[in-house]
Parts: C-alpha cells; structure tokens; sequence
C-alpha cells in the first residue's frame, strides 16, 4: 500500500529541527504541489532547500509560517507558504521553474503524484496535504476567533488568545470486502461518483458507533445484506481527505439477495475470484480486492 514505504523510515514524531539545505521543501498552490520533475513526472521528488535561489532561501527561512512536518530517513519536509518562494506578482508559478540547481520544477496535481511508481514520494505527499490542509482549515480559533499560531512543542494549532489547542483531524472509516466462503465470492459495488470501478462498501465510523458497529451499518444500508463474522484486515492512512481506513472482511450471514441504495451506490453485485483482474495495491481497498483475487483471503477467515 502506499504508506509501505522500506527500506526509506518515516519518522512521525514531532522533533522539530533548523532547516538544511537537503531538506525538502513541500509547498501547495491549492490541490497543486512543487515537485522537481527533472527526470519526468513519473518519477517526481519534492525539491530540496538547495534548489531555490539565494533572495528565496532567505523568504523561507524567515517566514514565521515554515512549519516542520515529519522527517523520512535523514531528510526533514517543511511545509512553506507560496509567497515565501514566489514573491506575489513578481515571480511567476505557471509551467516549468528551472531552479538555481538546474533542476526543472513544476506544480503538479496532486493526484498525479499520488500515483507516483516510489510510495516515498506518494506517502510523503499524502501526509503532507493532510496537514496542510488542517492547518488552513484552523488558521482561526474555533472557541474565540482569534488567529491560531503553531504549536512550539507538538503538531498541534494554538490560540494565544484563550489557549486552545486543536490537533490534525483524522476522520475514521471502514472498507469491508463482504464475502461469501461457501461460494468463493466477494461483492463489489460502484458509487455514484466520479470514480467508476468496482470497489469495496465503504464508508465513515458516526458518532457513537463502534467500528464493528459502522460495517454492519454500511453493509446494510449499502446493499442490503446481513454479515456475520467480522475479520480485521489491516488500515491505511489517507491524507487527500483526512481519513484513517480499516479493512476488514466480513462473512455473508442469510440471503445473498443485493439491494442496492440508489443515493450512492450505481451497481452492486458478486464476483468470482476468476473475474477479477489485477489492480494497483496502493489502497486499502483494492489490496483487499487482491487478498481474495489471489485466494489468501480465507488465512484470515480462520
């Protein structure tokens, strides 16, 4: 999956340290990152601290708002406003940027480098935007508007005005592979959405519920089937929208009848291993997909 990222060690504890010129610079422009595409856009790296200018190394390392993300191996990834590189109305940010190394640097969709071939680079990127997007989303005090500040000594937001200290929000959600053991099947579903593949029942933990709780809940209301027997599989990370995601594969208990429930699920219905084709395995739900395609489902049945 994507966070499998060895023999490279992602370090998540908040150590903050003084910026190098080796340590990658992670800016956003919206849903665009900087990225040095040197070698191509397949094989994409955040830009070095090196790459930038003598007047821009300068910006970043003064600006008040270079925050410390996390640190993968020996190099540390901090997060720097735009307008801490590209001076607003001077310095353009459209197309190629050759950098005072020589490299080519370019904003690229971040969807473009979540599918990079290194998880380094994809995972990096991942966590990434989930903290930038958090720290945009409460750059105000929810309890009494003031402007929020970082925290000194944890990866946290900080209002100086009444002390309140919000941390990332990470919003937890299930992908359950319902199968059927007696048949070899496992039902698929495709949602209303953009994305048009079969995947797995999906969906996010309510207040209140437990996670077992929420997929029988999505099971059911999704197509409206009983599971029995739950079996935790793994999770996943998902920084483009916050999410923590626990697999699971759940047993079909009583009728295999789907019934689908049209305001967010376009088609439903069971497949049999010998249908399934090969897929990426970079997210939870289709590395599940896979564990039954290849039969290593049932080592967790038992």
């Amino acid at each position: 999956m994507i966070q499998d990222i060895a023999p490279h060690v992602f370090h998540n504890e908040y150590t903050p340290r003084p910026l190098t010129d080796l340590d990658a610079i992670v800016c956003y422009n919206g849903n665009q990152v900087l990225m040095d595409v040197t070698a191509g856009e397949d094989k994409a790296i955040f830009p070095q601290m090196n790459d930038f200018k003598p007047h821009q190394q300068k910006r970043i390392r003064e600006s008040r708002r270079l925050q410390y993300l996390f640190a993968i191996d020996d190099i540390g990834y901090m997060l720097t406003p735009m307008d801490r590189i590209f001076a607003p109305g001077v310095e353009t940010i459209d197309g190629d940027w050759i950098s005072a190394t020589g490299d080519v640097l370019r904003f690229m969709d971040i969807q473009k480098v979540r599918q990079q071939a290194d998880n380094c680079v994809a995972h990096a990127m991942m966590v990434s935007y989930h903290l930038n997007t958090w720290m945009n989303n409460h750059r105000f005090c929810g309890r009494c508007g003031s402007m929020t500040v970082p925290h000194t000594k944890e990866r946290a937001m900080y209002c100086e005005n009444c002390g309140n200290i919000m941390y990332p929000q990470i919003s937890p959600a299930v992908a359950v592979a319902v199968v059927d053991p007696s048949t070899d099947r496992i039902l698929l579903a495709k949602g209303l959405g953009e994305f048009r593949k079969f995947a797995l029942i999906a969906g996010f933990v309510e207040v209140g519920e437990t996670v077992e709780e929420c997929v029988r809940r999505e099971v059911m209301e999704e197509v409206g089937l009983k599971v029995g027997k739950l079996h935790y599989y793994k999770s996943q990370p998902w920084g483009l929208t916050g999410i923590e995601m626990m697999g699971f594969f759940a047993e079909l208990e009583g009728s295999d009848q789907v019934t689908v429930q049209k305001s967010e699920i376009a088609e439903a219905r069971w497949f049999d291993r010998g249908e399934l084709k090969e897929e990426p395995t970079i997210s939870l739900s289709f590395t599940l997909i896979d564990c039954f395609r290849r039969g290593e489902y049932v080592n967790w049945l038992k």
